[in-house]
This record gives structure tokens, sequence and C-alpha cells, in this order.
């Protein structure tokens, strides 16, 4: 009996001595393994921070006002919105990148209740990339949290589409794709639309669905030549395009 169990387990490690064998035979002879899901490298040596598309020209227009209202999540009331964005005039880096800066500040029933910093770059061919962007949240006055913050290289995050170079019904893009923090899926739904907001008419403009995920929650964004965005519409609310500044 003695020799016997000797001689079962001299097999039973010849045998995984074998497979061990076998497997680094197929490690160094057969394919390379593929590559681990993830976000794909993003153009960054072709990105500039001259932001010059039709839809998002940001070396034209330095400044926009909008207003317009929201249900405040926790009552339920309906309060005044105003939104006030500036392009700043000198780039900045993020993650080597050189960006276009636009700041933003919110306001409910005349509280500041957000500011954010939003960085832009564009490819040779005119699409444009969300590189990232800095929040800051108030309540009475003081900071609470950055929640909605990201940057572009912080956990290999890759620069999102904003805006295709020339967008169609039916193109769907991602503006923001950073796991917990945002992820936003867009999709052009219609084109050579004519709209009227407060500061004023515009023609040709390009109606983009923005769904948010996972929670699905959606919104619709109208863009339009030589001003960019000049209407949002969510649940319980919209914004418009008050008033803007052109540079000189």
């Amino acid at each position: 009996m003695p020799h016997r169990a000797f001689g079962g387990l001299f097999l039973l490690l010849l045998a995984v001595a074998l497979l061990l064998a076998a497997r680094s035979v197929l490690a160094q002879d057969g394919p390379p393994l593929a590559p681990a899901d993830g976000p794909s490298p993003a153009p960054t040596n072709d990105l500039s921070a001259t932001v010059d598309h039709p839809l998002v020209p940001l070396t034209t227009v330095s400044t926009k006002i909008f207003t317009g209202e929201a249900l405040d999540d926790e009552t339920s009331i309906r309060m005044s919105v105003r939104t006030e964005e500036m392009v700043l005039p000198d780039s900045e880096q993020v993650a080597g990148i050189a960006v276009t800066v636009v700041e933003a500040n919110e306001y409910h029933n005349g509280e500041l209740v957000e500011t954010a910093a939003d960085y832009f770059a564009q490819e040779p061919d005119g699409t444009v990339h969300s590189v990232g962007k800095r929040v800051d949240k108030y309540e009475h006055g003081k900071i609470v949290n950055h929640d909605g913050s990201w940057l572009s290289g912080e956990l290999c995050t890759q620069p999102g589409v904003f805006m295709p170079a020339n967008p169609a019904i039916g193109e769907t893009f991602m503006p923001e794709d950073v796991a917990d923090v945002a992820i936003e899926q867009a999709t052009v739904i219609a084109v050579e639309q004519d709209i009227t907001v407060p500061a004023g008419t515009f023609e040709g403009c390009v109606v983009t669905k923005v769904v948010g995920l996972p929670d699905g929650v959606g919104e619709k964004k109208t863009f339009c030549p030589s001003v960019g965005l000049v209407r949002e519409e969510y649940l319980g609310g919209h914004l418009e395009l008050a008033r803007f500044e052109t540079t000189s």
C-alpha cells in the first residue's frame, strides 16, 4: 500500500508539471492576450485650445447669460434660475492638453449654488472635446462639496466628445464618461431648426437629447451657429439664452 500511494503521488506531480509547462509554451508562442476593457486612447496630441466650432464658438462668444426656472429637489417649489458664463482669455493645461476654460456661476432665486470651470479642446477636424471640470457646490454661501468634478488623466479618464465635427441626426456620443462621477450620452435628434429665445431668433440649429446614466434622466439642448447653446429643457424647467457678448 505505501508503494502504491507513492506511485500515485508521483504521477500526480508529473501531470501538474506537464500542465504548467504546456501553459508556459502557449503563453510564449500563442497570440497575445487581449487588452482589458477600458476607454480607447483619446487623440490628445492633436487637441488644441482653439475652439471655433460653429456650434461651440468659444473664440468669438465671450460671455453668456441664461435665465429660466426649475423645481427645487427638496420642496418641489418652482424657483428662478440664472447662469452666467465667461470664456477666460488665457488657455490652461489639463493632463498636458491645452484647453479653453469656461467659468460658470449658477444662481437659484438669486442665491449662488454652484461655480464651475469647464475645460474644452478641439481636434483638427472640428470635433470638440470636454477635458474635465472643477465644481464647487454652495449652501448658504459656503462650499459643501465638489460633486461632478473630474479631469482627464485622473484614473485613466479620457476626454469626452462634447460636439461632433458635423453632427447628423441619430449620431450618438459621450460628453462625459467618468464612472461614479458623471456619465452622459447625447444623441442628435434634429438639425436645421429655427428657435426664438430672449437673446434673439436663430436658424440652422442642432438639437441633442442628453441622458444621464444610469438613472436615465434626460434633457434637450439646442445649439445654434455662431452662438452655441441657446436653450436647455429638463424635467420641471428650462434655461434660455437671455444675452451674449462677442469678442471685438
